[in-house]
């Protein structure tokens, strides 16, 4: 019965050390991992806020510029009168823009590198790009691009730009490298 009773109190002793081990363990790391999350948060609040202001000062900057003022002098009691355009903020991101050219069948990495060279670098551009003009930029890679035929590239890259992607993909499936 001792044995018995000594052995419940081992039992005992050891899930209570074995509790209150835990408790320390993960109560001092989680406040320490609390503070730098916080830490972050708010490290990252302030930068939101300064990107908002940014921003806000980008737009009056650009209302600015793309306002002007009508001075009817003919009429005294007619109040100045401001027009404000909306900002250009579609022709930046329209600048910017690149579209993945190796969609079009026979447009590998390699060879959207020479397009991009050539400011080739959306579905548009590569649309509106003559073939003889495709030619010219693969002759100049040298001959290890010449045997690529772009013949159908224009055609691919309107389908795309247009979101025909369905067109797109019969087109493709008809065509051998990009090859009619």
């Amino acid at each position: 019965m001792t044995t018995l009773i000594i052995l419940v109190l081992l039992i005992l002793a050891a899930f209570i050390l074995g509790w209150l081990i835990s408790r320390l363990l993960f109560k001092g790391g989680s406040s320490v991992d609390d503070a730098n999350i916080l830490a972050l948060i708010s490290e990252r609040e302030g930068e939101l806020a300064a990107c908002r202001n940014h921003n806000s000062t980008l737009n009056t900057k650009n209302i600015a510029a793309n306002s002007f003022v009508a001075d009817t002098p003919s009429l005294s009691s007619t109040p100045e009168i401001t027009v404000a355009s909306a900002p250009i903020v579609n022709t930046i991101v329209e600048a910017t823009r690149v579209d993945d050219l190796k969609i079009v069948e026979g447009i590998g990495p390699k060879i959207e590198e020479l397009l991009n060279k050539a400011g080739i670098k959306t579905f548009a551009q590569l649309e509106s790009t003559s073939v003889a003009r495709l030619n010219e930029i693969l002759e100049e890679a040298g001959p290890r691009y010449q045997m690529h035929d772009p013949t159908t590239w224009p055609r691919q890259s309107g389908l795309a730009n247009n979101g025909k992607w369905n067109e797109l993909k019969i087109l493709q499936d008809a065509l051998n490298k990009g090859k009619v």
